[in-house]
């Protein structure tokens, strides 16, 4: 099986497209990580189930605003991914404390996902949610989530034009989704109904509370303050209207 990574962007092209700051801090980090590797890649073979070596491949990275992202590879050709979170942005934007937020509303988030329905979700090996001594990857390291990864086929790669489709209504333009091959109506089908599915199962998901999620060591998950700002969390939609946009 090829690495998941070989579908990811093309590193030079995109960074070339950022703005030089933005660049920078994604190669610094790059720069910075890559002594570590073997430290990097004992840790997750450790968590492994036989404890199979990994290796970290290095030169086909990605990221987003807020999380380099690399691939493990491991010797039976199946893969997880690990996240490390990058240095601010500047004073507001991706400090320690909302990273840590982040973290934890991910972490927690997926936990009741694959808790309380049936959707493919990735499995959170270890994380640690901000820089300290304690960081089992080592007291210099940056926040990181360690997991397993998911694969799978775009409904392109299944031949069907699914760009095509009005993303509110699911109505079609101008052109026809399955190119006039009737044999891909089951195909349109089955990924509707998954959609829908998936939109009626996390919907059953409620709590009392607005804000981002946070889990506790036992696994207990509960509503904490907003991941962005640390807001709330917030008793009623007025409150999260007046007190979350800022508004006296």
């Amino acid at each position: 099986m090829a690495p998941i990574s070989d579908n990811w962007p093309d590193v030079e092209a995109s960074l070339e497209i950022m703005e030089p700051d933005f660049a920078d801090r994604i190669i610094s980090m790059v720069d910075q990580l890559q002594p570590h590797h073997p430290r990097i890649e004992a840790f997750a073979s450790s968590f492994h189930p036989q404890r199979l070596p990994c290796r970290l491949l290095a030169n086909h990275y990605t990221w987003g605003q807020s999380f380099l992202v690399f691939e493990l590879l491991f010797s039976d050709n199946t893969s997880w991914i690990i996240r490390f979170g990058m240095r601010p942005m500047d004073a507001y934007f991706n400090t320690a404390a909302q990273l840590e937020r982040k973290i934890l509303n991910e972490v927690a988030a997926l936990h009741l996902v694959r808790q309380r329905t049936t959707i493919p979700v990735p499995t959170i090996i270890a994380y640690h949610a901000h820089p300290s001594p304690s960081n089992p990857l080592g007291p210099n390291f940056p926040a990181f989530m360690l997991m397993t990864a998911i694969t799978g086929m775009t409904i392109e790669d299944c031949g069907v034009a699914i760009h095509d489709m009005d993303s509110q209504s699911g109505v079609v333009f101008d052109t026809d989704p399955l190119g006039g091959d009737e044999s891909k109506r089951p195909i349109l089908q089955r990924y509707l109904r998954d959609i829908a599915d998936i939109h009626v199962q996390l919907s059953r998901i409620t709590f009392d509370r607005i804000g981002s999620f946070v889990i506790d060591d036992q696994g207990k998950v509960t509503v904490g303050p907003g991941a962005d700002f640390g807001l709330g969390p917030f008793d009623s939609a007025k409150e999260f209207g007046r007190r979350g946009r800022g508004r006296a």
